[in-house]
């Protein structure tokens, strides 16, 4: 390859030169001799005495470093840390900063040495001796746990489902463990440590809904049946008043002419605009304040009969606000009156607060998209009271109580997914596998609907 001749530079001053010329072989020369000089002096000029040496005899036991001293010795990771020059330092007196008992003042060291000795310790010192002593009181009891601890159970015996309490598995070992021992991990729902309900687990029916209830108890709940009943047929008029009735009905032919009324608004400006008259012209917008010219300027006499009205109007100002300090001294009374109703008011709306918020603790929190909405209550009208359980006639079902229970309580969040036989799918699944399920199933699935 021909290389490129080089191109004619200045060299007159020292920048250029410095610039243009290549010392790199002079630089790596003085790096070698520097080390050479760090380690002790050049390599060559040694004898193979100092370079190395020959073990013919191991060391005795005198000589072998006990276990103790060698965890005092510095570790190996650390030695790269040391000095490994022979060139001694170029300044050999240097600055040291005095630790805080040497910086202490020996008055004050001699006052801490009394108090020390009549035994008065500082807080911080007494903290650290309790906390050193209770740190050791631990140590000692969790080695005698450790000791008593036996592990006699079997991990892999067959319906085992242990792996979900244990805290500190990750989530990979539990559900690879689960994977093997074919059981499933129950997740649980977000929001549920968040959004607690202070509802009891199961509540107490109404007793109206006895299958021998009082008569007014019975009453009672059918008054209740028909009040949910009446707001729904409210919500509905409601709904079609501003829906359906707020629009008027129309022929299909006014509809046309209103339609062709709008469209050609604005489509002919031009034949329906008159001409302006004079009178028009002459009575157009003015301006209050007309331009003033020079030659009417104001007279001194006119300057001074405007300065005496503004002095004017601030004295009847200052007047005015002390006539209203006067009179607010008078008003004390109601003002006074003011203040009782205002606290009264606040009063009242604190009282209203915690009664609201009473309720609100009572109320679902909202888990989802949807909205919490209360079923519909199970009752028997008077015609079918038989006063026994064979003759009375069963109504409502039993999991899906328990499922708008788990809604109520914010344990599940609300849904609509129905199947063809019109049940929830939560509802559907619980059935099926409480049907086809083994007693196990069963039990753990009664703990779930009651929990």
């Amino acid at each position: 390859m021909i290389q490129p001749k080089k191109k004619g530079v200045s060299k007159k001053s020292k920048k250029s030169w410095r610039k243009h010329v290549n010392i790199q072989d002079v630089d790596d020369f003085l790096d070698d001799k520097r080390l050479e000089e760090r380690l002790g002096g050049p390599f060559e000029n040694k004898k193979d005495e100092e370079l190395f040496f020959v073990d013919t005899k191991p060391l005795s036991e005198n000589e072998l470093l006990s276990r103790k001293e060698r965890s005092l010795r510095p570790l190996k990771c650390l030695e790269i840390l040391k000095s490994t020059s022979s060139v001694q330092d170029p300044v050999i007196k240097r600055n040291r900063v005095r630790t805080r008992e040497e910086r202490r003042h020996p008055i004050r060291k001699r006052i801490y040495e009394l108090n020390r000795a009549r035994g008065i310790l500082p807080k911080r010192e007494v903290e650290a001796s309790r906390q050193s002593l209770a740190d050791i009181k631990k140590k000692k009891r969790l080695k005698k746990q450790s000791k008593t601890i036996k592990f006699v159970v079997d991990s892999w015996r067959d319906g085992n489902d242990d792996f979900e309490g244990q805290a500190w598995l990750l989530d990979d070992t539990v559900r690879h463990n689960l994977t093997n021992t074919r059981n499933l991990k129950v997740s649980v729902p977000r929001g549920v440590q968040k959004k607690k309900s202070v509802l009891p687990a199961i509540e107490n029916p109404h007793p109206g809904i006895s299958y021998n209830p009082s008569y007014g108890d019975h009453r009672d709940l059918l008054a209740k049946v028909a009040e949910d009943e009446l707001k729904l047929q409210k919500e509905e008029e409601h709904i079609a008043r501003v829906t359906t009735e707020i629009f008027s009905k129309v022929t299909p032919q006014e509809k046309e002419e209103s339609w062709v009324k709008e469209m050609s608004q604005g489509l002919f400006p031009v034949e329906n605009r008159k001409e302006e008259t004079p009178e028009e012209i002459e009575n157009e917008y003015k301006a209050i304040n007309p331009p003033v010219d020079y030659k009417k300027k104001k007279t001194l006499k006119q300057k001074r009969k405007q300065r005496e009205q503004k002095q004017a109007a601030v004295l009847r100002k200052q007047l005015k606000m002390e006539k209203r300090k006067i009179a607010d001294i008078y008003k004390l009374r109601m003002l006074n009156n003011e203040v009782e109703v205002n606290e009264k008011k606040q009063a009242n709306a604190r009282e209203k607060k915690k009664a609201l918020a009473e309720k609100k603790a009572t109320e679902p929190k909202r888990l989802g998209p949807l909205k919490f909405t209360a079923p519909n209550i199970e009752f028997n009208p008077s015609t079918e009271l038989k006063g026994n359980l064979r003759g009375i006639k069963p109504s409502g079902n039993l999991l899906t109580d328990r499922f708008y229970s788990l809604q109520k309580r914010n344990i599940l969040p609300p849904n609509v997914k129905l199947n063809r036989y019109g049940l929830s799918l939560f509802v559907f699944k619980i059935t099926y596998c409480y049907k086809l399920g083994s007693p196990l199933l069963q039990t753990r699935i009664e703990t779930i609907l009651v929990a």
